[in-house]
């Protein structure tokens, strides 16, 4: 394969949604080191701690780092800073909506609202850290790391400080591979931006190679995820292609009430459950599922009830997108370009989380994606 042959300095790997990135990223690896590359000079960087577990599973073989951005900055500093954790300190508040992720990531003045200023004061006054403060004082001890090979997987999920790392752990010999995709890039709550791949790929005048062949989603699906993304106009652009030749199902049903969102997804869980292993309800919000998480453990229904972000990197046979409102999905909140384009990168991913059949439930205010959806379906 090209990709997994490929020696530029440094590579920018586009992998769509479904097209086996993980399995390239690694084979990349065994044959690196198959080639010579002595596996303590490589470092490869994941995004969550699940993504590093399994990827050392696969590689197989002990000696190289395999981690988070977390982690290996606190691999480089917990020597000699003693760290007490905010999130080890503060239960009662979730990480994600804590630290610099407040802020507007397309504010020009760089103003915070006055709920980060609160958080950096209580930080301060209790002596705490984040991981984000690691990954600053981290900054001074890369100058003394070494390696030839440096990647990152999930790359669209980085943000302007974690790619300031990766800068500084380039030495003349380091070559780096970067790999994800940027339609799928959902975390700008978190610091990621959809322009990481283009900043990276100017800094380092990288090669992009492109993974374009979807091995998940039956033929429909893969063309209504394909339809959807295309509205967004600043965007690295692809077409995925689907490799199944059956097409699959997209249902789109209109739903007047909860008690009828309820019976319906409940009915059609029960007929298909013959024909099909997985199942899942996807929404942006967890307060739209409520009443049908309840019955969905009063009566042990094996189906998996999951925000979008939750449901990132997994897959199922049938799919419900559910609370496909305007104002819902996408967010009431939204007041720029930039903000719509990440709902519809978010609806992109909760579309190709479906293998076989895919149902979009909406109310008498559709969704603005249910609108393009059926504009997509009249041609």
């Amino acid at each position: 394969m090209k990709i997994i042959e490929a020696n530029e300095n440094h590579l920018a790997i586009i992998a769509g949604a479904g097209t086996g990135k993980t399995t390239v990223i690694t084979e990349k690896i065994k044959t690196l080191i198959n080639n010579g590359v002595d596996p303590l000079k490589i470092l490869a960087i994941t995004f969550t701690k699940k993504a590093a577990h399994e990827m050392t599973l696969r590689i197989k073989n002990d000696l190289i780092k395999v981690m988070t951005f977390d982690a290996y900055c606190y691999s480089l500093i917990k020597q000699d800073i003693k760290i007490n954790l905010i999130e080890d300190n503060i239960p009662f508040f979730r990480k994600d909506v804590l630290s610099f992720h407040l802020y507007d990531a397309d504010n020009k003045k760089g103003i915070k609202p006055i709920g980060y200023q609160k958080y950096v004061t209580y930080k301060k006054i209790n002596r705490l850290m984040d991981f984000n403060d690691i990954e600053y004082l981290a900054l001074s001890k890369i100058k003394n790391e070494s390696f030839d090979y440096v990647l990152v997987d999930e790359f669209q999920d980085t943000n302007e400080l974690q790619l300031n790392i990766l800068k500084n752990l380039v030495k003349r010999h380091t070559k780096t591979i970067v790999v994800g995709d940027p339609d799928q890039s959902i975390y700008a709550f978190r610091g990621a931006k959809s322009d990481i791949f283009d900043n990276y790929i100017k800094y380092f005048n990288a090669k992009v190679l492109t993974l374009t062949n979807n091995y998940r989603s039956k033929s429909l699906i893969i063309k209504g995820a394909n339809n959807i993304i295309s509205y967004n106009k600043i965007r690295i652009k692809k077409l995925l292609k689907p490799f199944h030749k059956e097409l699959g199902n997209i249902i789109l049903k209109k739903i007047t009430d909860e008690n009828q969102l309820l019976k319906y997804i409940i009915n059609e869980y029960e007929s298909l459950l013959g024909k099909n292993k997985s199942f899942a309800v996807l929404y942006r919000n967890h307060n739209i599922a409520y009443e049908l998480r309840k019955i969905v453990t009063e009566y042990n229904y094996k189906i998996s009830l999951l925000t979008i972000h939750e449901a990132k990197g997994l897959e199922f046979d049938v799919v419900f997108i559910i609370g496909l409102k305007q104002g819902v999905f996408p967010s009431q909140i939204i007041n720029k370009v930039s903000n719509l384009d990440e709902e519809r990168r978010l609806m992109f991913v909760a579309i190709t989380r479906a293998k076989q059949r895919l149902y979009l439930l909406f109310n008498n205010k559709p969704s603005l994606f249910i609108q393009e959806m059926i504009k997509y379906n009249k041609k």
